[in-house]
């Protein structure tokens, strides 16, 4: 910043370009989900000066390289639970379009439960293995689940990061989605108080089979034939949004790694009993 000091503009800024690595490499953290700069995507295809060959031959590149060189994804090395997740580009799950829109439709709430962790103190987000317990606000709209806002919290009472949410403003959930084990969070969302406010929420228990609410959120996520999705995430969600584009399965089991699944949980507890009430 010492450095800005030409005049040959009438502004001052700089400029940082860098093709896309990892989702939790700093410059996606603290840049680009923190909004810490504007950001301009700009893929291979879109200079002019490239052979029509090289264009070519990204296309024919697969896997993470894909996502990252032709497609300019932020991409995590090695297979994602929910590979589909796309932040950026033509296909987008993360838009504005996902607010909160007065009286357009029921607000739910999708949480996992949790308390111990870490956070990275370069990147601002959690450390693997941390347990944080999550909050996510979704509202369903023209059968879209729209979720506009998250709550990350390690240390904390369940009471108080409970107040914390009720004061966002936005109104009460028509149920709670809650990890079935979570007995004693469920028991201080039927009744609680923290402060001057008091609550009484209705809760709906996480599904009993994994690996199929795992295959529903897919299906949400999936594009149809008219490339439209059933789920849409709000960029200021940007806790969900690293989870998203970081939660995977192990190659040796095939089985989903317990790292980073704290939101991507939640919002499948959600998903699974929205598709029930169907």
């Amino acid at each position: 910043m010492f450095r800005l000091r030409g005049r040959a503009a009438p502004w001052r800024q700089v400029l940082l370009t860098t093709n896309p690595d990892g989702p939790l490499y700093w410059i996606n953290v603290r840049l680009i989900l923190g909004e810490g700069a504007v950001l301009y995507e700009s893929k291979a295809a879109d200079n002019p000066h490239n052979p029509e060959d090289y264009n070519s031959t990204l296309q024919q590149t697969t896997g993470v390289e894909r996502k990252r060189l032709f497609e300019g994804q932020w991409a995590q090395a090695g297979k994602l639970v929910y590979e589909m997740w796309r932040d950026g580009g033509e296909l987008n799950h993360v838009t504005a379009d996902a607010d909160y829109v007065p009286g357009a439709g029921a607000v739910y709430w999708a949480i996992d439960d949790g308390y111990s962790g870490e956070i990275d103190e370069r990147s601002g987000f959690f450390k693997a293995g941390s347990h944080p317990r999550v909050f996510l606000l979704g509202q369903m709209r023209a059968g879209v689940l729209n979720i506009f806002a998250e709550s990350y919290r390690i240390q904390t009472r369940a009471s108080r990061q409970i107040a914390g949410v009720l004061e966002m403003g936005y109104p009460e959930p028509v149920f709670c989605a809650v990890d079935k084990s979570a007995a004693a969070l469920k028991g201080e969302l039927h009744h609680s108080d923290w402060g001057d406010l008091s609550w009484q929420l209705y809760t709906r228990n996480s599904p009993s089979r994994v690996a199929e609410s795992m295959k529903i959120v897919r299906e949400w996520l999936t594009p149809d034939k008219n490339n439209h999705v059933r789920v849409r995430v709000h960029p200021r969600c940007t806790y969900l949004r690293s989870e998203m584009a970081t939660y995977g399965l192990n190659p040796l089991t095939g089985e989903p790694i317990p790292d980073f699944d704290h939101g991507p949980d939640a919002l499948r507890y959600l998903i699974w009993t929205l598709r029930v009430m169907e």
